[in-house]
């Protein structure tokens, strides 16, 4: 038993030990093995900062367009109810029918909408990992290594080669935040007729 709990320490201390140092002192190890976070990028970067303030504004923004558009429709259906004993029949029926489509127009250009944001995340993800390739590609020539794992597929690892501070500062020398697309339109969700642009647009 003390044979192996020795063999176990003096394995954990091999691979425990901080890599040899370059010559001269420098303080970047020389190790053939680099690891990143990789979400870090994203969410530290100049430019995934700025790109989720965008969607969030934009989020935000079609929030208060949805909240607005359902308070209309909600004093449109009120209005046609109220007006339906002084209707006719078909008349009723062809201004609940033009409510029911403009109801069903406007959910479709909400999903749209909300689509649209979700994949502004995605595109401006594609955009830092574009810019990260050749930076980190130097990294890993600048330090000698081989190969960059994900640090969380790391079951133990030594802080002196993570480079993803190193990586976010460089990145911020090429993307910025004025590089930011949303992906999103800049133009609001049209709003819901009132209820006299209903009667005009039902009158013959």
């Amino acid at each position: 038993m003390r044979r192996l709990l020795s063999a176990l320490s003096l394995g954990l201390a091999v691979l425990l030990a901080p890599p040899v140092l370059a010559q001269g002192g420098l303080s970047q190890p020389q190790s053939p093995i680099l690891v990143i976070e990789s979400e870090r990028l994203f969410i530290e970067t100049e430019f995934g900062q700025a790109s989720l303030r965008a969607i969030d504004e934009q989020a935000r923004r079609l929030a208060s367009e949805s909240r607005e558009i359902d308070a209309q429709l909600i004093e449109e259906e009120r209005a046609l109810t109220e007006a339906r004993p002084t209707l006719s029949a078909e008349e009723f029926r062809a201004r609940a029918d033009a409510f029911d489509d403009r109801v069903l127009r406007l959910r479709r250009e909400r999903d749209e909408a909300s689509t649209q944001l979700g994949r502004a995340r995605d595109e401006a993800e594609q955009i830092l990992r574009n810019a990260a390739l050749p930076v980190l590609a130097q990294i890993v020539l600048d330090r000698g290594a081989v190969a960059v794992f994900e640090r969380r597929d790391v079951f133990i690892v030594d802080d002196a080669i993570d480079i993803t501070d190193e990586a976010v500062a460089r990145i911020n020398e090429q993307l910025g935040a004025d590089d930011v697309q949303t992906g999103t339109s800049d133009s609001p969700t049209p709003p819901a007729e009132t209820p006299e642009q209903s009667d005009t647009e039902s009158d013959p």
